[in-house]
């Protein structure tokens, strides 16, 4: 088999609903030279006969037994023989283009060590329920926003396999999340981008290996804990955690215009402690932190709005400045 450019690793479990569309995704695409690595991670349902019934030669099945997500994508990338890696759920969808859009884009920028693109979500059933995943594209704004959060669709990632292996792969403590927390290790050994095209479908369904994470805030928060820290040392952990949860609306709220001017106070420090470590362009920086204020803020009038004993009236005016910061966001 002649060197491929690129290497998809599909892990497997129990996905015999969606898996051959998934393949067959994968298999149409305009580029043509790449291995596909299916890893079966000890799936109870029909998925093997599935992936035995292509015959396509890029294939590269494995059967193996249960070690979960972030342990089977390592193995992937260790069995990956092209420095080009793409990542796909078994039970999403890609474009056919979306390979060579990704391929080309890394080809032409070196330095960009994981890429993403924009996502439409569909349902159990593949309808499109009208929601994307967009993102912001620029390696400056989506350094920042991990700080906070995940910024890229995993079904839709390619990434450097040096960059990866350099990092550490996949972190198999079940306490994080594997996507983010890899993401976050990477965009601190070289820039990351998003392409702005969907060029993914990403299925919404109760089961999946990337989607049925218990504890769902308290990993993001846990992560995003971590990544803070490791710019602001001096700041306390109960004070991170205390902030952070505010920043996704988990409070704990007590006087908005208290709260309000310590979470600046916070917001500020990272802003400058991140300035310093990356130098990235203040437009961008701008843009984000307000996105971010923007967030406190309408998780406060939620908590107003949903504590017993509070004022019909004031929960009223809640409501309304809610919606104009809703509405602010969406401009």
């Amino acid at each position: 088999m002649n060197q491929p450019e690129i290497s998809v690793i599909l892990p497997v479990f129990n996905a015999a609903a969606f898996l051959k569309e998934s393949i067959q995704s994968i298999l149409k695409q305009s580029i043509t030279n790449f291995e596909l690595i299916i890893i079966n991670d000890g799936s109870t349902d029909g998925s093997q006969a599935i992936i035995d019934s292509f015959k396509d030669p890029r294939i590269i099945s494995v059967v193996q037994a249960n070690i979960g997500l972030a342990a089977t994508l390592n193995r992937g990338i260790g069995m990956a023989r092209a420095e080009i890696i793409a990542r796909q759920d078994n039970d999403d969808i890609s474009y056919p283009n979306r390979f060579e859009q990704q391929f080309n884009f890394l080809k032409t920028h070196p330095d960009i060590v994981l890429l993403g693109t924009a996502a439409r979500i569909i349902d159990q059933n593949g309808k499109p329920l009208e929601r994307y995943h967009r993102h912001p594209t620029n390696s400056d704004t989506l350094k920042f926003l991990l700080l906070f959060d995940n910024p890229f669709v995993h079904s839709s990632v390619m990434f450097r396999k040096a960059a990866v292996t350099a990092v550490g792969g996949y972190d198999t403590n079940v306490n994080y999340f594997e996507d983010y927390r890899l993401w976050s290790h990477l965009s601190r050994a070289g820039k990351i981008a998003n392409l702005s095209e969907v060029l993914v479908d990403y299925r919404e369904v109760e089961t999946g290996m990337s989607k049925t994470a218990h504890n769902y805030h308290q990993k993001v928060i846990r992560q995003s804990i971590e990544n803070i820290a490791y710019l602001l040392t001096h700041y306390r952990l109960e004070d991170l955690k205390r902030f952070v949860g505010q920043s996704r609306g988990e409070g704990p709220f007590t006087e908005l215009t208290k709260d309000f001017k310590a979470f600046d106070t916070f917001l500020r420090d990272v802003s400058m402690a991140f300035e310093r470590q990356y130098k990235p362009a203040k437009e961008n920086l701008q843009l984000v932190t307000a996105k971010i204020r923007k967030q406190f803020l309408r998780a406060y009038y939620n908590t107003v709005i949903q504590t017993p004993g509070i004022g019909t009236l004031t929960k009223f005016i809640a409501r309304i400045k809610r919606r104009i910061i809703i509405m602010q966001m969406k401009s």
